[in-house]
């Protein structure tokens, strides 16, 4: 994108407004004008899902729309509470399919190791089940809780105990 249209773009996300619950304000992440911060990955997980493919509509090219748009279609099965098994060889094809968009419109230089999971995804579903009963997301708010229990920082573990009793 160039710089206007990254301007622009960051001043979308930060002007959107979610429901109570859904993540993290936008507006205090957005630190910089240039990069996010402080995000969960719950919240990276709606900005892929949900966000990100409404606010780039515009700014980057067809194709790269269409992939960014096939992709959190593929995040949102995924993640899904209720996993459907006739789905899978379909969902297979679909991440192939997302995968070869992705290299057509993409530099090289954008794919790593990450991003080759993708085509991972389907095939860890079919073996463990549904991607939900994993998810690290009530650990992580749990153990912020828990860090909230930290009085003395030289002992944080004895004091987290100790908070988490009274």
């Amino acid at each position: 994108m160039l710089k206007v249209d990254q301007n622009v773009f960051f001043h979308t996300m930060q002007s959107l407004r979610t429901p109570t619950g859904f993540g993290a304000s936008l507006k205090n992440s957005l630190s910089r004008k240039d990069r996010f911060s402080s995000l969960k990955s719950h919240d990276y997980s709606n900005l892929i899902c949900f966000m990100l493919p409404i606010a780039i509509r515009g700014f980057v090219t067809e194709g790269v729309c269409q992939a960014v748009f096939r992709l959190a279609r593929l995040f949102r099965w995924v993640c899904s509470k209720n996993v459907d098994v006739r789905d899978l060889d379909l969902m297979k094809i679909e991440s192939a399919i997302v995968m070869s968009l992705l290299e057509m419109q993409l530099p090289t230089s954008f794919f790593d190791s990450q991003i080759h999971l993708i085509s991972h995804l389907v095939e860890e579903v079919a073996i463990e089940g549904p991607v939900s009963y994993r998810w690290m997301f009530p650990i992580e708010r749990y153990l912020k809780t828990l860090k909230g229990f930290v009085r003395q920082n030289s002992q944080p573990k004895g004091s987290m105990g100790e908070g988490y009793l009274v």
